[in-house]
């Protein structure tokens, strides 16, 4: 039983492993950024990165929360299997925000890197799309709230005139 157990786990493992040089060359490419320029911004080789990348070697354990701080992504995104390849930072943010529209964080993080995105005239059609969809998600959001308080404000008022 032990060795079924062990098997199994090791099998996952190696799928886990064989994810995260994926991912970083998926986050990679769609910063539109160079091996070197990654090894440079957290202190490796560009070597080491090609490894991870081909599924060599893998990072080390304490590089982990690095990796994920300089793609703006959780560590268990590293570790994913199939993570979604976007085009951009803003449009992986906006899969954050869609799905879930109430927080604001999400919202300004999305809208601050459209912003550089347009302030750098780094963007296509579609950025310009998404960036009109996030602020008409935000602003539907809003307009639920206002409701919710314009409908209190009369059940308040029919109160009152009883």
């Amino acid at each position: 039983m032990e060795a079924a157990l062990f098997t199994v786990y090791a099998e996952d493992f190696a799928m886990n492993t064989l994810n995260i040089g994926k991912n970083i060359k998926k986050l990679r490419d769609e910063r539109n950024i160079t091996q070197q320029q990654l090894a440079d911004a957290i202190g490796v080789s560009f070597q080491a990165v090609s490894k991870w990348e081909c599924g060599i070697t893998l990072p080390d354990i304490a590089m982990l929360p690095e990796i994920a701080n300089f793609f703006d992504i959780t560590i268990d995104e590293l570790f994913k299997p199939n993570m979604m390849a976007y085009r951009n930072k803003a449009e992986r943010l906006m899969s954050i925000y869609e799905s879930d529209i109430e927080n604001s964080d999400a919202f300004e993080a999305t809208d601050r890197e459209y912003k550089k995105l347009i302030a750098e005239n780094n963007f296509t059609s579609y950025d310009m799309g998404s960036y009109a969809y996030l602020n008409d998600c935000r602003a539907r959001y809003y307009l639920r709230i206002a409701e919710k308080f314009y409908l209190q404000a009369i059940e308040e008022r029919c109160k009152n005139k009883r």
